[in-house]
Order: structure tokens, then sequence, then C-alpha cells
């Protein structure tokens, strides 16, 4: 199996293919609903995001040692879309959504036994990205200005 070999099954199949496995496995069905978010612009894909983490905030029950690096995962998958994807077309919207997720830290180690540290690891990667936001905002606003001005200088002022 490789990516040339799926290609050759062609789109509409692949996405048959995939409705049908999401419709029993609920992280490939968010995984796909970010996915389509993202292709749709930043402003979906922030609203899944924090939905996401909302509800994940919200959630008050023990999580089980067999469900930490299921939740470990969506949340390492979570950083990597506001890092990534919302980070590259809106870098306001992915600070504020790197935020909500650090938040979730004390929740989440209130509710769970980590002890193999698989949930630490996630939230220290997003505290690192953390660090980095201010960066993300400033080239952000340095790239709007710079599209406004040139946008500007070719419309004649009379």
């Amino acid at each position: 199996m490789s990516a040339e070999a799926l290609e050759q099954l062609g789109a509409a199949w692949l996405a048959e293919l995939l409705m049908a496995q999401a419709k029993g496995d609920a992280a490939l069905a968010r995984t796909l609903r970010l996915a389509l978010a993202g292709a749709d612009g930043s402003g979906r894909l922030a609203a899944q995001v924090e939905k996401r983490l909302r509800t994940i905030g919200r959630s008050r029950g023990f999580i089980e040692w067999d469900k930490v690096r299921p939740l470990a995962r969506e949340l390492d998958s979570l950083r990597e879309t506001i890092g990534g994807p919302l980070a590259a077309t809106d870098a306001r919207a992915a600070v504020t959504q790197m935020r909500l997720l650090l938040s979730l830290a004390e929740n989440v180690f209130d509710r769970s036994d980590d002890g193999s540290g698989t949930l630490g690891e996630v939230f220290r990667k997003a505290s690192y990205l953390r660090g980095q936001e201010a960066e993300l905002v400033r080239t952000s606003l340095i790239t709007q200005n710079k599209s406004l001005m040139r946008s500007n200088v070719s419309t004649p002022i009379i």
C-alpha cells in the first residue's frame, strides 16, 4: 500500500471508503471534519478546533488508562492543526486556540493518571509553540500591512 496506489482508486472511491470507516470511528470522523474545515478557510477551521477543545474541557469523567493515549493523540492532532494550517492562515485565531488548548491541562490531568507521560508531552509541545505565538501574530500583522500598502500604492489618490 502506498499513496500512489491509493491515488489510482480515485477521489470518489476513496471518499466512499472514508465515509464508511468514519461511521464507526469517531476519531477519524473528527479528523475528516477538521480537514474539510481547513479546506473551507481559517474561520471554519478555528471554529471546529474551538468546538472540540471546549467539549474536552467540559468533560468531567475520569479518563481510564486505555483512553489516555487516544486522547493524547487527539490533543496532539489539534495542536498540530493549530500550529500548522490555522497559524498559516490566521495567526490570531491560532494563538487563541493554543491558549485554549493549554488551559485544558489542569482539567485533563485531574481526570486522568498520566503515568506514561503522553498527555504531559502534548502539553509541553503546546507550551513550546505558545512561546512562539507573539512572533506568529507579529509576522501575520506585517504580512497583512504589506498587502494593504501594496493595494493602496496601486490605487491613485485623486
